[in-house]
């Protein structure tokens, strides 16, 4: 292998262990990310299942809080599924970075 491909292949490593040590230290953070999903999901179908009602004196407001808390919802989901998908991913990438990078064992 060159040893510019073996370069940028320890700092993606690097990379993937700074990720890891910043997002998920434990098992609870990942566990978090799951709650993050629920709550997104629960938000976002309260809001399809039981839109906000316009009401006559706030007309403009409850439209404001109803796209509020759509955008909430959504950010909540894609920043959850983000989390999940490159935590999983990164796990499994590291393991294969390793195991490319350890030296040969006689």
């Amino acid at each position: 292998m060159e040893p510019s491909t073996t370069i940028q292949l320890r700092h993606q490593l690097e990379a993937i262990k700074e990720f890891e040590r910043k997002n998920a230290p434990s098992k609870m953070s990942y566990y978090s990310y799951w709650v993050e999903l629920l709550v997104g999901i629960i938000i976002l179908g309260r809001l399809i299942v039981n839109p906000i009602k316009d009401s006559e004196p706030v007309v403009g407001i409850s439209i404001m809080v109803g796209w509020l808390f759509f955008g909430l919802a959504l950010f909540l989901i894609c920043h959850a599924l983000y989390l999940i998908l490159r935590r999983n991913l990164d796990k499994r990438f590291r393991l294969l970075l390793e195991a490319v990078l350890s030296p040969p064992q006689p």
